[in-house]
């Protein structure tokens, strides 16, 4: 186990707030509130810059998301996906086991229960401890061609490491997308800098095969 890490440095806040206090949250309960400008597509954002030149004004299309404030809580295992009391669990083992990294503890977990799945994946995903709100995203009857390419182990564990990653990787991921709202304030145009397959959306594609089931979006 590692020294706790905050999920956002220090100079993104700085850098955020400096450009718009209301992007970004106090911390709450073990958590901020990011606004959802952030991950609004750059077109979006250029075509509601025509009426307003005010970061603050921009329409959210997506909602406000809830981030842990660093990956040495239980909030970090909820966003994963883990319900309050697996995600208690989960850090209780974290914090006893000094050789293993969070990773090792989220593949550990999932490896112990998904070797004797049941005929019902939602059995299994409670045996889990996976939230409500993920398993309804993985059962989504939508994907069930895409749900049925691959094992439910398979499902359950991208689903956790790709969360893993998003807090990993989210203050690169906000600064980015900063550039994107500052250009864009200034009546600049982000083509130059940035096209939609470049900017760093929360729905980001990184595997051939995947669920829409990863962020609270």
């Amino acid at each position: 186990m590692g020294l706790p890490n905050d999920i956002l440095q220090g100079w993104v806040l700085n850098n955020i707030k400096k450009f718009d206090r209301n992007l970004i949250g106090d911390p709450t309960n073990g958590t901020r509130r990011i606004s959802g400008q952030f991950f609004s597509p750059p077109d979006t954002v250029m075509a509601s810059s025509t009426t307003s030149s005010s970061a603050t004004e921009l329409p959210s299309v997506h909602p406000d998301l809830e981030v842990p404030l660093n990956l040495y809580s239980v909030q970090a295992f909820e966003f994963i996906g883990f319900t309050k009391e697996t995600s208690e669990k989960l850090l209780k083992r974290w914090t006893s086991e000094d050789e293993l990294s969070f990773q090792d503890v989220l593949e550990a977990h999932i490896d112990y229960f998904c070797h004797d799945i049941t005929e019902d994946p939602r059995i299994t995903m409670q045996q889990l401890g996976i939230s409500e709100a993920r398993q309804e995203r993985i059962m989504d009857p939508l994907f069930n061609d895409v749900r049925n390419t691959a094992t439910l182990h398979y499902w359950i564990l991208e689903l956790v490491l790709e969360n893993l990653w998003t807090l990993e990787n989210l203050s690169e991921r906000l600064n980015r997308n900063l550039l994107v709202l500052q250009n864009t304030s200034l009546g600049q145009s982000t083509s130059s800098y940035y096209n939609k397959a470049h900017y760093i959306d929360m729905d980001i594609d990184r595997k051939p095969r995947r669920l829409q089931c990863y962020l609270p979006l």
